[in-house]
């Protein structure tokens, strides 16, 4: 866009819509991820495998929010 010479609030604007179709993605990835991996890990009988999946949805909630 810019090698064509469209004004740059335009490019912005075409940035920022990219940006929120790509959280949205994000979230839904998260969402279906909790609902079809989520349900097994949080109720398996090991402690560990609970507990990194706890960690592994702290650290995905915390780049999805960002």
């Amino acid at each position: 866009m810019t090698e064509k010479d469209v004004y740059c609030v335009d490019i912005a604007q075409q940035v920022n819509a990219t940006i929120g179709l790509l959280k949205s993605l994000n979230s839904q990835l998260l969402e279906n991820h909790l609902m079809c991996c989520g349900k097994n890990k949080l109720v398996s009988s090991d402690p560990k495998e609970r507990d990194q999946f706890i960690a592994e949805l702290i650290k995905a909630w915390a780049i999805t929010n960002k």
